[in-house]
């Protein structure tokens, strides 16, 4: 056999190989979805219809994490002593403290607003070292204060609006309008000469109070929680049934955006809807808690074994950005106006807590600048700041475990 017959002979094989393969994946395909004369058969129906399910469980999941983000935080200062729009939460952050991306460096100030029983609500800063903002119940920014807000640091009253307020507007403040009836202020003080007692000290500076009631001497005041453990629910929750019974407590309480119908409209699919009980049956229930395990998972691996190279801080160490877009100012989330960036925001609201148009300046000292060391470089094992209170009593440890988190 000469030469040519021999390449002939050895492209004919490899063509029937190819074929044979193509061949065996096409049959596998049919033997999993199969129709007859187009129609589909009910275990074709069944499988499809699962996979759908699950398929918008997992997205669901994902989106309406921030919301589920930012509930964690009010059940936490209200199973701890603060009342909604009446008491808040002053800290110096320890590990005693399950908080998303939290600093030991600075105290936080957190109060609870439920715009609906309030009406429009006054936020009064203070001239200081005041680094504050407002987030709806969907981690949505609504407004900056104090040094990174209109007042830049140099005191301003600040007003928040209910959804939808058609009332009248009076001047003289900076006024930030929410699409949720539930929103979290938030406040972190800059501790001058580090001292750390003056600082919580100066959230007292801060006043909160109605419209309605301006003038009037201010009641609401802040509980310091320093030195107790304050566990975050929501890790009791992420991977399990109850995130989604969770966040259907939310729906029947909150107002929703108009752009929310899309996802509005998943979470029906999967029986979540308003004015409506959650009752999944078996085959629901189990989608939903696979949909839970693998949205979780997906997040985690995307927050912490990122695949695009602009997330490498120094080439060649094991420093890794754990965020590179941030909110921007004309969209006021993640994205640009083609786009919502559903990657970054997945990335951000998995390992922290709070949005802020100040945080898209990573230039400044003001912004956010996190940095996270990654196992697959070094060695090293990231952890969520809110991991670490369960991780540290499961070890028995009696030093803290540090995320390395640098600002």
């Amino acid at each position: 056999m000469n030469k040519f017959s021999n390449l002939l002979a050895v492209a004919l094989t490899a063509l029937v190989c190819a074929l044979a393969v193509t061949t065996a994946h096409a049959q596998t395909a049919e033997s999993l979805l199969q129709f007859e004369r187009g129609y589909p058969t009910a275990v074709t129906a069944e499988k499809t219809h699962a996979s759908a399910d699950l398929r918008r469980a997992i997205e669901a999941y994902k989106f309406f994490f921030p919301t589920m983000g930012s509930e964690a935080v009010m059940q936490q200062m209200l199973s701890n002593g603060a009342k909604i729009n009446e008491v808040c939460h002053v800290m110096a952050t320890t590990p005693l403290q399950q908080f998303g991306g939290a600093k030991a460096d600075t105290p936080y100030a957190l109060t609870t607003v439920d715009l609906k029983l309030s009406g429009p609500m006054v936020v009064e800063m203070p001239a200081g070292p005041y680094i504050a903002f407002v987030d709806d119940h969907n981690m949505r920014w609504v407004q900056d204060m104090g040094l990174i807000g209109p007042d830049k640091g140099k005191g301003g009253k600040h007003l928040i609006l209910p959804p939808d307020y058609k009332g009248e507007v009076p001047s003289g403040y900076h006024v930030g309008r929410s699409k949720t009836r539930m929103v979290v202020v938030f406040i972190r003080i800059i501790p001058i000469g580090g001292d750390m007692a003056k600082a919580i000290k100066a959230a007292d500076d801060v006043k909160i109070y109605r419209l309605a009631k301006a003038g009037q001497p201010v009641t609401h005041y802040y509980l310091d929680v320093s030195d107790r453990t304050l566990l975050l629910p929501i890790l009791t929750w992420e991977k399990t049934i109850e995130y989604w019974r969770q966040l259907h407590a939310v729906i029947q309480i909150e107002t929703a955006p108009a752009e929310f119908r899309p996802m509005l409209g998943m979470l029906w699919q999967l029986g979540i809807e308003k004015g409506k009980p959650f009752n999944p049956d078996a085959r629901m229930q189990r989608i939903l808690e696979e949909a839970a395990l693998t949205a979780n998972a997906e997040m985690r691996v995307s927050t912490y074994a990122k695949r695009r190279p602009e997330y490498i801080a120094w080439e060649g160490r094991a420093w890794e950005w754990l965020v590179v877009q941030l909110v921007t100012a004309p969209t006021m989330d993640f994205g640009v106006p083609a786009y919502l960036n559903l990657q970054a925001a997945a990335e951000y609201y998995f390992m922290g807590y709070g949005t802020s148009g100040s945080d898209r300046c990573a230039e400044s000292w003001l912004g956010l600048d996190l940095l996270c060391g990654v196992p697959r470089r070094k060695g090293c094992i990231p952890r969520r700041r809110q991991d670490l209170h369960a991780e540290r009593s499961r070890s028995g440890a009696s030093e803290p475990l540090l995320v390395k988190y640098r600002l």
